[in-house]
C-alpha cells in the first residue's frame, strides 16, 4: 500500500546526509521554523547550543518536552515569527544571546524569499545554511503548486539574492500509485475530517485530482528540493529591516 512517503515535519533524506556536513562539533545553530523540534535535536549530539524558532506555541512545547526528556539542556526553543515585517534581525540575534551568528542555520519545510534572508543574516559570515523546500513538482497532479515552492533554478537565485552561495543541491522526487482516490485522502490528506482534505476541496486541488484520475493517472508526486550553502562576507541589501 503506497504511503505518503515524508510526512510534512519528518526529515528528508537528503536534509540527513547534509546534517553532518551542515552542522560540526561545537557550532552554535538555529532551526528556523523549528516545529516539534526535529532539525533541532537530530543534530543535538554535535552541536555545543541550539536554538529553535517558530510561532507556533503547541509545537514549541512539545519541542521542549522532547529536549526535557532527553535532559538536553543546550536546545532551547524560542517563540518569534521569523516573517515578521520590521523584526530586525540583529534584534533577533543579541535576543537569542548570539550577537555575532550562528556557526550554522537550518530550515526543514520552513522556506520562503524572506525566510533565506532572515537565516543569511541570522549565520555568520562563512558559516552554513541547510535548507529543504517543497518543489514545484509537489502534488503537481492536483493542478496547483504552493506558493512556497521552488525549482532548482528558482531556489539558487533566491539563496544568492539572500548571499548565500549554493555548495550542493539535492531533489528528491516520489511518484506514488493509488488505486482509489479513498486512499489518496486517508493516506495523504488526513482522512474526510483532514484540515487538508477539507481545504483542497475548498480551493479545486480535489475536483482537479479527481479529472486525473478520470482520465488514468493515478499517481500524487511528492518533492523536495534541499540546499547546502555558505554565507559570503557582505549581504546584499544590508539597510533593509531583515
Amino acid at each position: 500500500m503506497p504511503t505518503l512517503g515524508v510526512e510534512h515535519g519528518a526529515l528528508t533524506a537528503a536534509f540527513r546526509r547534509f546534517l553532518p556536513r551542515a552542522v560540526q562539533r561545537g557550532d552554535t545553530v538555529a532551526d528556523l521554523g523549528t516545529g516539534q523540534g526535529r532539525a533541532a535535536l537530530a543534530v543535538a549530539g554535535l552541536a555545543r547550543r541550539i536554538v529553535g524558532i517558530d510561532r507556533d506555541a503547541q509545537a514549541l512545547a512539545a519541542a521542549r518536552a522532547g529536549a526535557a526528556a532527553q535532559k538536553l539542556k543546550h536546545v532551547q526553543f524560542t517563540l518569534a515569527d521569523l516573517e515578521q515585517r520590521g523584526l530586525l534581525s540583529r534584534n533577533l540575534r543579541h535576543q537569542l544571546d548570539c550577537p555575532t551568528g550562528f556557526d550554522s542555520v537550518l530550515a526543514h519545510l520552513c522556506v520562503s524569499d524572506r525566510i533565506l534572508k532572515r537565516a543569511a543574516a541570522l549565520v555568520r559570515p562563512g558559516g552554513r545554511v541547510l535548507v529543504t523546500a517543497l518543489h514545484t513538482d509537489q502534488w503537481y497532479e492536483a493542478g496547483r503548486t504552493s506558493r512556497f515552492a521552488y525549482d532548482e533554478r528558482g531556489l539558487l537565485g533566491a539563496l544568492r539574492a539572500a548571499g548565500l552561495r549554493p555548495i550542493e543541491v539535492e531533489i528528491e522526487t516520489t511518484e506514488m500509485t493509488f488505486s482509489s482516490m479513498n486512499l489518496v485522502k486517508d493516506l495523504c490528506l488526513g482522512g474526510s475530517r483532514g484540515k487538508r482534505y477539507a481545504k483542497w476541496q475548498r480551493d479545486g486541488r480535489w475536483r482537479s485530482l479527481q479529472e486525473s484520475f478520470n482520465k488514468g493517472r493515478r499517481t500524487l508526486t511528492t518533492s523536495r528540493i534541499t540546499a547546502l550553502c555558505e554565507r559570503g562576507r557582505e549581504l546584499p541589501g544590508t539597510g533593509s529591516p531583515l
